[in-house]
């Protein structure tokens, strides 16, 4: 069924009578989503609100505590399985001081390459958001706001990613996982990430030239948003010069580390997850969000998960169940502990 997500009306007629909302829509809709949730009477669960939305949405923890109904915001890849680790390794010390997770992947092209098109990996609106826009931190005990892609640091993932940059986007880990961790006195959670350099080289060439904005502007005597101009241009591309039979390998890496004194020992703890599948366009991307996610929508019908309020998944996700379901399902885990 097609509906509009930001009318009330015509998405409670639509989800009426489900258990369980699973949001994959783009994430500034998550927040009317959740109140559609509250009307009909159903869990929620999305795959991040890039901060800003995700701040939004934790102003509904009343309203879905008292309908005693669960509310899990960003449990896809990452923000989610970075949530879940965090809370996996970070369980073991006795106070933490930082946790800090990053991402990068490699294996995207510039899709048909003779054709010199260029198609995204995910979402262009939440790219250049990540690309563009100032990032928040959760630094020296509060979050702090960073310009857009400072923060790098070389970090070494497995091949064929190897040594890359990454550097400080917007993300939703800083909103949720100081709270869980307060009373381990946590001082610092940052976000990282790193795509192939031919993603990050058109990314920013779109950002430079304004197109990444949403302002309307005057187009021979019609107003139009540059953002949904090109949007539409992408998916034009994605429609005609992704080749239906061809295959592509991607490797999706994870990384969270824990810093934090166990047993009177200052000691740093890292969790590693990695997907390498190969397939056909456009589903393999989504892959290394969707296999978390659906796992985790699973686990809250089955009521393994289930507390009212709206939560980041490290309050109510089981780690270890899902990390052991997800080892089933082509993903590898790699733990490792350092003194």
């Amino acid at each position: 069924m097609a509906c509009d997500a930001h009318n009330q009306e015509s998405l409670c007629q639509a989800l009426n009578g489900v258990d369980l909302v699973v949001n994959a829509a783009q994430y500034e809709v998550n927040s009317s989503v959740m109140r559609a949730c509250l009307t009909i009477g159903a869990h929620y669960m999305d795959l991040g609100g890039l901060f800003h939305e995700t701040k939004q949405q934790q102003l509904l923890h009343d309203q879905f505590q008292a309908a005693g109904l669960t509310a899990v915001i960003g449990m896809g890849a990452a923000p989610g399985m970075t949530n879940i680790l965090a809370q996996y390794i970070g369980a073991e010390f006795d106070s933490l001081e930082a946790i800090d997770a990053c991402a990068a992947a490699g294996g995207y092209e510039m899709q048909e390459s003779e054709t010199g098109v260029f198609i995204p990996p995910y979402s262009i609106q939440t790219l250049l958001a990540e690309f563009g826009d100032p990032s928040f931190q959760f630094v020296d005990g509060k979050l702090q706001e960073f310009t857009d892609k400072s923060g790098r640091q070389k970090t070494q993932f497995i091949d064929p990613i190897g040594n890359v940059d990454c550097f400080y986007t917007l993300h939703s880990e800083p909103a949720t996982l100081p709270d869980h961790f307060l009373h381990k006195g946590i001082r610092r959670v940052t976000w990282r990430l790193a795509l192939p350099k031919p993603v990050e080289t058109v990314l920013d060439s779109i950002i430079a030239t304004g197109l990444a904005s949403n302002t309307p502007i005057e187009v021979n005597g019609y107003q139009v948003s540059p953002l949904e101009v090109l949007s539409s241009c992408l998916e034009r591309n994605a429609e005609k010069y992704t080749a239906p039979s061809k295959t592509q390998t991607v490797l999706g890496c994870i990384r969270v580390e824990a810093t934090g004194i166990k047993d009177g020992v200052h000691s740093v703890s890292r969790a590693d997850m990695n997907l390498e599948i190969t397939g056909q366009q456009p589903n393999v991307s989504a892959e290394i969000t969707g296999r978390p996610a659906a796992m985790a929508a699973l686990l809250i019908l089955q009521g393994e998960a289930s507390l009212a309020g709206v939560h980041g998944p490290e309050a109510l996700i089981p780690g270890e169940r899902i990390i052991n379901a997800l080892k089933g399902r082509g993903f590898d885990f790699v733990f490792e502990k350092q003194a």
